[in-house]
């Protein structure tokens, strides 16, 4: 195991893409990493421009990266250069309002998430209830009703807090709290088909290598383990003690 230095990641998240440069949030920070084999290598460290930001992507090409700052309702995004360094950035802030039962937390826009699928960016924003589409990173393309009435917290299907299973016929749920994984069958009408023992505490993000589940024990100190066996989860014991795991990334 291997360790780099971030000053106080309390919120922070591996830029979900397959090319070699890593990001995560700090409070008010956005910091980038480049991983080549055994290699790190810190690329920068600038401002969010925002409070709270939560969640970073890269896009499809390697060369946009975007954050979502939850309490300034605004997306940070960082033009790359070739080698991964920001050569540009701007501040766009998502339209005033919120909306949804939960008065406290849906009173302004609150994005949490955000998610690259082809040349488009999909935003959860928990605090107008909705689900934001743009064409890249560009600006609004329109807006979808997420269909929840406690506001979309996490995109299905790009791992924080839910994964789908290598075979894609089920949903893997971490419900931090009572610290179990529920196991949903997807379909026309998903259902939970089991619930087991995290293994630890606060299961703070989920992460597949193969058919073996990483999780994430914040409050563990911990990163349990699980085989997958087609329809179950089989644990496998405790695979890595470290301080604080919020976000995996398996390769």
């Amino acid at each position: 195991m291997r360790e780099i230095a971030c000053p106080t990641p309390r919120s922070w998240s591996p830029a979900e893409d397959d090319g070699p440069t890593r990001g995560c949030v700090a409070p008010r920070r956005l910091h980038g990493w480049h991983l080549g084999g055994a290699e790190i290598e810190e690329l920068f460290t600038v401002p969010s421009g925002g409070g709270e930001p939560c969640h970073v992507a890269v896009d499809p090409t390697g060369r946009l990266l975007v954050a979502t700052n939850y309490a300034g309702g605004s997306l940070a995004i960082l033009t790359l250069d070739p080698a991964g360094g920001p050569a540009a950035d701007g501040l766009y802030p998502l339209p005033a309002g919120g909306s949804g039962v939960d008065a406290a937390r849906q009173d302004a826009p609150h994005p949490h998430q955000a998610v690259f699928d082809g040349d488009l960016l999909y935003v959860t924003d928990l605090g107008a209830d909705l689900i934001r589409r743009y064409p890249g990173a560009r600006g609004p393309a329109g807006q979808r009703g997420a269909g929840t009435a406690r506001g979309p917290c996490r995109a299905a299907g790009h791992r924080p807090d839910l994964t789908r299973t290598p075979d894609g016929g089920h949903v893997i749920v971490a419900n931090r709290g009572v610290d179990t994984l529920g196991v949903v069958a997807t379909g026309p009408e998903p259902r939970q088909v089991a619930e087991v023992d995290a293994g630890v505490k606060w299961p703070q993000h989920l992460a597949w290598s193969g058919s073996r589940l990483y999780v994430a024990g914040w409050d563990s100190d911990a990163v349990s383990c699980f085989d997958w066996a087609g329809s179950s989860l089989r644990p496998a014991g405790i695979a890595v003690r470290c301080g604080e795991p919020g976000w995996l990334l398996a390769e």
